[in-house]
């Protein structure tokens, strides 16, 4: 198992996606038997470990490497200011390398909270972990593609009598009821049509029911 220890040129941002936070290693200050891991997508899936300034392993904190890509620094004005920065940009012909890793960004809950990923002149071990990471763009929603297929084309009931509104699954289930009614002013004009969720299902809604002692 390679394990290449290196210290961490720079810790930045891409010029053209300033929210994409990563690694910078200088490929002249490799071992000449790992440089030719130090290419484009070479270094993904190895492991990153960080050492402190006595040597020892910070304990219980390492970083995997999601990619790995061959870039040039470039300065970048600093809004507001006359100030530049250095940020990278990729480009196939270079010495430095800038490795994305996983986790290096904030929570939603707390946008403040950046995860540490090292800092400039750090030195680190690099590991090989023999496995390529597959990396999948998760969205969490409240309502999937069967829930909004459900709400437009499952069976569905009102009750005439009371105004409950209930949709039905696939199978026949009561998936969510509704109080249908209408709000109206002093000369009873209609004003409003309502349709507010019902907390408590009245299961005698049950599709079953109403067609089994109606058809």
């Amino acid at each position: 198992m390679a394990q290449i220890r290196l210290q961490i040129e720079d810790c930045a941002e891409l010029a053209t996606f300033p929210d994409i936070k990563g690694l910078v290693f200088n490929t002249t200050n490799v071992p000449t038997e790992f440089r030719s891991k130090f290419t484009n997508n070479g270094l993904d899936g190895y492991r990153v470990e960080y050492l402190n300034e006595n040597g020892s392993k910070q304990s219980n904190i390492y970083r995997i490497v999601t990619s790995s890509f061959i870039v040039e620094p470039v300065q970048v004005d600093t809004p507001n200011s006359s100030v530049k920065t250095i940020k990278y940009t990729y480009n196939n012909v270079g010495s430095l390398l800038f490795c994305t890793v996983t986790p290096n960004a904030a929570p939603s809950f707390k946008p403040t909270a950046t995860p540490f990923i090292g800092y400039k002149g750090q030195n680190v071990i690099i590991t090989n972990t023999s496995f390529t990471p597959q990396i999948l763009e998760v969205e969490l929603v409240n309502y999937d593609a069967e829930s909004l297929a459900i709400a437009l084309y499952s069976d569905q009931t009102k009750s005439m009598e009371d105004g409950i509104y209930t949709l039905y699954d696939f199978d026949g289930n009561i998936y969510a009821q509704y109080d249908l009614y209408e709000i109206k002013d002093t000369t009873d004009n209609k004003l409003y049509e309502v349709r507010t969720r019902r907390n408590n299902i009245d299961t005698t809604k049950g599709l079953n029911n109403i067609v089994g002692n109606n058809g």
